[in-house]
């Protein structure tokens, strides 16, 4: 029963961070979808989203934590 509680809450932790911070999380999405398309086509041009979206991560992550 602890692992089904402990299974519980980290969902719920995970649930309140992304309505935390909904911008972060929407970047953090896109940077794994890039790289996944990176790695499947061996398009080096992707690596400028991927610095795109890092950049997007940190700004939103201080603006919404300012706001």
């Amino acid at each position: 029963m602890k692992v089904m509680d402990r299974l519980e809450q980290q969902l719920n932790d995970t649930i309140q961070a992304v309505g935390r911070y909904p911008l972060a999380f929407s970047f953090i999405l896109s940077l794994t979808i890039a790289n996944m398309i990176m790695i499947e086509s061996n398009d080096s041009a992707m690596y400028r989203f991927s610095y795109t979206f890092v950049i997007g991560i940190l700004f939103s992550l201080v603006f919404e934590h300012l706001y």
